[in-house]
């Protein structure tokens, strides 16, 4: 059955054996439909999308993938670039990060310096991505201070703040408050 004043993608959308969709899509699909309806109501298309809750170019977005795609191109489409931005190491520069760190297993603002003094021009971030690399490939190990403040074990020496002194407590000596 045809339902009159249905563009024909809809139609045809509504043929589709739904399952085949994702849920988001399902509910693109529903949105343009009321809407769809809506407008043979009467109402003009913002209008119309006012009353389903979407703006007026999301709609157009959906209908014009609806129409070129049919009921797959309401799928979630990833945002992710397709182009993602290489690492520029120089092997040598991660070979002497690597060494350094199992010599000293200092942290990045360390190991810097060091590195400026054998000649590499390298920032603090990058020597930063280099270890956190190493170490998610297991060719580091992880430092045991960082290990147990991941892990939740602050020191707990922390003075605590503002305290009162307790009742009748006099300064005998300087450096007892």
């Amino acid at each position: 059955m045809q339902i009159i004043g249905m563009p024909g993608a809809l139609c045809r959308a509504s043929k589709l054996v739904l399952t085949e969709l994702s849920d988001e899509a399902r509910r693109r699909l529903d949105v343009l439909e009321r809407v769809e309806l809506e407008k043979a109501r009467g109402l003009t298309v913002a209008d119309a999308c006012g009353v389903v809750g979407i703006t007026r170019p999301t709609y157009y977005r959906w209908k014009s993938r609806l129409d070129r795609h049919g009921p797959k191109g309401l799928e979630p489409v990833s945002r992710r670039p397709k182009h993602l931005r290489r690492r520029s190491w120089n092997p040598w520069l991660v070979m002497h990060v690597k060494q350094l760190r199992k010599q000293y297993g200092w942290g990045k603002e360390k190991l810097t310096p060091l590195l400026r003094d054998e000649g590499f021009t390298v920032s603090e971030s990058t020597v930063g991505r280099i270890l956190s690399r190493l170490i998610h490939r297991g060719e580091v190990p992880v430092s045991p201070l960082v290990q147990a403040w991941k892990n939740g074990r602050r020191s707990s020496v922390s003075r605590p703040h503002a305290m009162h002194m307790p009742k009748g407590f006099k300064a005998r000596l300087p450096g007892d408050l």
